[in-house]
């Protein structure tokens, strides 16, 4: 700034600090109502003004303007005055983005492979390396991503090319994240470390740079993770919070283990009596090339009445089979059966704990009593009550708040009044809450509501709308409500009052929603993944963002919630944070009603199991490693179905072989023993706070095998530990994952190729830097020496102008 200008504004030496962006403030500028008057009072002063020296009719043209000038001068200086003028100087700094380079140096990344020919080529024209060396997997990791390539400009390698845009982070991931210096070829860290944590390291460098401009994360690595949380889990844990692209650099050539495995068994937890049962299952038999049987068993829970369902002769066609299957089955009796798939062993497998794969499964003979409770009647509301009335196996009774005092309600059982205490509750095996009217959830209900979730085990799902939901969200009187539900409608953002919801958009599914039963709308995984993404588009979705403990999202807009779910000892709770599904009739009704029928379903089943016995064990998961804790949780009733309130239970683990009958594969060659004993180990549960008959407790144990947990004869559960799987024992490449990964994060997958050239061209990882303000300063410039010799320099110029040419 110049001297004279600083002198003018009355700023001293340094004030203004040098190398900020300099711009004017006027502080006191009216709004709204002010600012039209002081604009009619400006404007009135401006024609008093002219009209003033236009009468001056003695005077000349030129003599008129001029002291009109002066006049306007000492306005304008008057109205600078009150709008209080500051000169704000603005420090700010560029933060550069950061593009993280993750290095697997786990032991399998030292693996030599043999390549083949057109591997081998490509290999050599990216890296420069001679494969007929054997270098390993880490060196031409590296290599690929430093060598310099000719360029219109000259030599540069990949890394160079990154760090045009963004500044670049180099970290080794294996069982721990570590920061490393920047990699070189002759430079390549040293394979170290056990374990492949993939997901682990994703949320580690997430959580690293969580304040930091992360432009991208650039993967290199076999894809192999042997332990820690999923990759694709990962992405669930990190995409609540940010949006970082990821890209994979895979590496590694396929080595097919000597294994059969049956990967999944899934069918419906509950299913009514001599109705078809429809059982899904996915096996893989890598390595060994041979006709297969594979057997599906069907038992009592506690073993007994073992039966053959069906088998399948499987006969691969290569060293590599990836089969789906599919059987049926009818029950005839009600109760709970176990369903065993299981592929005959080889003496070659390095495995044969994974040969086999047990699921449970519930039939009902009675019918599902369900209460669909709703503010208006919306398009939804409407849709789902006709399927609940149509189907045989639900009997429903509807409440629909907006409808006429004289209006019969609708349903299979028709009600008067909206149920209020827990035994009117206890009719119903779940409850469809459809956006309720607020004076409908009285604190009674809410009281009723609380019981026949936690302690009778009844489900629940909430629909969000546009009207009342809101409401619920931010009042206190709702309180127990929104402590049921896996979402928390607090965080709900805007007001929905008067907002016009007219974007079309897609609900995206999670990871743990591709898996999810409630969102398979499609029996099979690609079919269904593909419906999605064609679906007809949704409209309105409650802004809610934040998950509670312990909940689970599946479908998501962005950062908001749009479906979730959670347990409650027995029950599951569902949550849709949309009441547009309906939409979906429009390319096909049977997959609104599949949708709604499946959430029916599963609702049901915790009211189902909780009234079996009176105490139920439960663990997580089926199968552990030996470094995952087991938590066992038993629910305890009484005749009643009243909590049961103690201090403790005690529980007993027994490990050792499971008798013939419940499916325990034995090695080829070798019998049980007489003398093959159980181990049998005492585990004390304690209370859990806030759930009265609750119990729960972890178990901890570095052997693998096959384990029973019991509680006397009242119940039992079983699970396996298995040990993790070395580094070595399975060295074939899993790109299937990085690609997934990849896909999921708005990345791209690589392999050794030209094509990864495309990755340095700055249009995958264009620049994040940030400009951020790191300093302020507003200095006042009105009330200066100068400004008010200047002000009064036209006032007496005037004053003297006037008497000179004789103007009163």
């Amino acid at each position: 700034m110049s001297s004279w200008l600083r002198t003018l504004l009355g700023l001293e030496e340094g004030e203004v600090p040098a190398g900020g962006e300099t711009f004017w403030e006027f502080s006191s500028m009216p709004q709204g109502f002010w600012l039209a008057a002081s604009a009619v009072l400006l404007l009135a002063s401006l024609v008093f003004i002219f009209a003033l020296y236009f009468r001056e009719r003695q005077l000349g043209t030129f003599q008129r303007a001029f002291l009109a000038f002066l006049r306007l001068s000492c306005l304008i200086l008057v109205v600078l005055i009150l709008l209080n003028p500051r000169l704000l100087t603005e420090t700010s700094i560029t933060r550069p983005g950061k593009t993280v380079i993750l290095l697997d140096d786990s032991a399998s990344m030292q693996e030599k492979d043999k390549l083949g020919e057109e591997a081998a080529r490509l290999v050599a024209e990216v890296t420069g390396l001679d494969p007929s060396t054997l270098p390993t997997r880490s060196e031409i990791a590296v290599a690929a991503v430093d060598r310099k390539l000719e360029e219109e400009d000259g030599e540069s390698s990949l890394l160079e090319r990154l760090e045009r845009n963004n500044s670049l982070a180099f970290y080794t991931f294996g069982s721990e994240l570590k920061g490393v210096s920047p990699f070189s070829q002759g430079a390549v860290p040293a394979p170290a470390q056990t374990e492949t944590r993939v997901g682990d390291a994703l949320v580690d460098v997430v959580g690293e740079f969580d304040r930091e401009p992360l432009a991208g994360i650039v993967i290199l690595s076999d894809g192999r993770n042997n332990s820690g949380v999923s990759p694709l889990r990962a992405d669930d844990a990190i995409s609540l919070d940010r949006r970082v692209p990821i890209f994979a650099i895979g590496v590694g050539m396929d080595k097919l283990p000597m294994n059969f495995v049956v990967e999944e068994l899934t069918m419906p937890p509950l299913v009514e009596v001599d109705y078809p049962l429809e059982i899904d299952a996915k096996v893989l038999l890598s390595g060994i090339q041979r006709p297969v049987k594979v057997q599906l068993h069907r038992s009592r829970e506690d073993g007994r009445d073992r039966k053959l369902v069906d088998v399948r002769n499987l006969t691969p066609k290569n060293r590599l089979l990836k089969e789906r299957l599919r059987f049926t089955d009818r029950l005839a009796e009600k109760g709970k059966y176990r369903y065993t798939l299981s592929i005959e062993r080889d003496r070659r497998e390095i495995e044969w704990r994974d040969n086999l794969q047990s699921a449970q499964v519930t039939a009902a003979s009675e019918l599902r009593r369900v209460l669909l409770m709703a503010g208006h009647a919306t398009n939804e509301y409407r849709f789902l009550r006709n399927l609940a009335i149509r189907d045989d196996g639900i009997q429903v009774s509807c409440w629909l708040s907006s409808a006429d005092t004289e209006y019969p309600q609708d349903g299979d059982i028709l009600i008067s009044e909206l149920p209020q205490s827990r035994e009117a509750l206890r009719e119903y095996d779940a409850v469809l809450m459809l956006d309720p009217q607020p004076s409908t959830v009285t604190p009674e209900f809410q009281e009723a509501l609380v019981d026949f979730v936690t302690e009778q085990g009844g489900g629940l799902a909430f629909v969000a709308g546009e009207i009342n939901t809101h409401t619920l969200g931010g009042d206190a009187r709702f309180r127990k409500l929104r402590a049921l539900l896996p979402v928390d409608l607090g965080s709900g953002r805007l007001p929905l009052a008067g907002r016009v919801f007219d974007k079309p958009w897609l609900p995206a599914l999670t990871a743990r929603g591709r898996a999810s039963p409630l969102c398979r709308l499609r029996d099979e995984p690609v079919e269904n993944l593909e419906l999605w993404q064609r679906l007809p588009p949704f409209y309105f979705w409650y802004q809610a963002s934040k998950l509670r403990p312990g909940g689970v999202s599946l479908l998501q807009k962005d950062s908001d919630i749009v479906a979730a779910t959670h347990r409650i000892g027995f029950a599951e709770v569902f949550y849709l944070g949309s009441d547009d599904f309906w939409r979906w009739r429009a390319v096909d009704v049977g997959i609104h009603e599949r949708f709604w029928a499946a959430i029916i379903r599963q609702l049901s089943l915790g009211k189902e199991q909780a009234g079996t016995r009176r105490a139920t064990i439960e663990t997580d998961r089926d199968r552990y490693s030996r470094e995952e804790d087991v938590r066992i949780n038993v629910r305890l009733v009484d005749s009643r179905r009243r909590p049961v309130e103690g201090p403790s239970v005690e529980v007993f683990i027994e490990s050792g072989r499971k008798s013939e009958n419940e499916g325990e594969p034995q090695k080829p060659g070798k019998s049980p023993r007489a003398g093959d004993g159980k181990s049998r180990k005492r585990l004390t549960l304690s209370p859990v706070p806030g759930s009265t008959g609750s119990y729960s407790g972890i178990f901890r144990t570095s052997d693998a095998g096959h384990y029973q947990v019991s509680l006397g004869e009242e119940a039992k559960n079983f699970f396996e530990i298995v040990d993790i799987y070395s580094e070595l024992d399975d060295l074939s490449p899993d790109f299937r994952t990085l690609e997934q990964l990849a896909e999921l994060r708005g990345g791209r997958f690589f392999t050794v190729s030209p094509e990864l050239e495309e990755l340095g061209d700055g249009a995958l990882i264009p620049d994040a830097s940030i400009s951020e303000v790191i300093a302020r300063r507003a200095s006042t410039v009105w009330d200066s020496a100068m400004m008010m010799f200047l002000f009064t320099g036209l006032l007496v110029l005037e004053w003297i102008l006037r008497k000179l040419w004789r103007l009163n």
